[in-house]
């Protein structure tokens, strides 16, 4: 046997935080989801659907852009990652811009240094990007916002 010895605390615990609760419809419209990876795909989409959203999931550009094809009518906003199997964030946005020239697009990556995110932002093919991980707060701002503007 053994003994461990631990510093004694005579600081009063932190309160614990408690995140505020979703409000009930804080997002109305249909988002398309687009992530390749599993877990990013369920968070986003349990974030977004708890908030009120409606929510269409791809894993690839190529299903993305089927599914666009058949919903743009209804979808107000594209949350698309941006390292997709397949097809590059390119070749995505411009397919969905040849469908759909004003619907918004936001852009999310683990890479927040990317050429790619400021030219697309700059000539503005699309509407924000919200870098991983993010925080549900931010993510319902930024949806909030760019699905405001249409």
């Amino acid at each position: 046997t053994f003994d461990i010895y631990l510093p004694r605390c005579l600081e009063e615990p932190m309160q614990s935080f408690a995140p505020s609760p979703l409000s009930e419809n804080a997002c109305r419209g249909m988002i398309l989801v687009v992530e390749d990876e599993p877990v990013v795909r369920s968070v986003a989409q349990a974030f977004l659907s708890k908030s009120g959203c409606t929510i269409l999931t791809a894993v690839d550009g190529a299903s993305a852009i089927d599914i666009f094809k058949d919903q743009r009518a209804n979808v107000g906003l594209v949350f698309l990652d941006m390292t997709m199997p397949g097809m590059t964030t390119d070749e995505i946005v411009q397919a969905i811009r040849a469908l759909d020239r004003k619907v918004p697009i936001l852009l999310n990556s683990g890479y927040t240094s990317n050429d790619t995110v400021k030219r697309m932002l700059a000539e503005r093919t699309v509407q924000g990007f919200l870098g991983k991980p993010y925080e549900l707060h931010e993510l319902l701002d930024t949806v909030d916002q760019l699905m405001k503007r249409t």
